[in-house]
């Protein structure tokens, strides 16, 4: 079995400037130095408070992962301006979905005998 967990959006409260460029690292394991995006914002972007504020608030779209176990970490790295923004790392698959579904126990009803399919296919999981 394996998930697709998705990076979204963030609010907070950033300081990204007009001239500044955003780096946004989303990977699952231990990769020290993963592949990231880079933002920047719209030129015709509205100032929002001064001194001239760009963003606060990052949207991003089709940046994934794919966990194939419910102890895979997640990490989100946000830079911009030579400093880290925001840094989360520790986050298990399991942990992110746990509101949804428990993913052991979804694994079993996927990986399990045909009762256990059966009981998923109804419902029941």
């Amino acid at each position: 079995m394996w998930v697709q967990v998705d990076f979204h959006r963030v609010k907070d409260y950033f300081q990204i400037f007009p001239e500044d460029k955003a780096r946004i690292s989303f990977w699952k394991g231990e990769d020290e130095n993963p592949s990231s995006v880079v933002i920047s914002t719209f030129m015709d972007a509205e100032d929002v408070c001064d001194p001239e504020r760009a963003a606060d608030e990052i949207i991003c779209e089709n940046l994934s992962v794919f966990c194939q176990n419910a102890s895979d970490e997640i990490h989100l790295r946000i830079a911009a301006a030579g400093e880290v923004l925001l840094y989360e790392t520790g986050n298990t698959c399991g942990e992110i979905v746990s509101n949804a579904f428990v993913y052991e126990d979804m694994e079993g009803y996927l990986d399990g005998d045909e009762i256990e399919q059966d009981a998923y296919a109804a419902g029941a999981g």
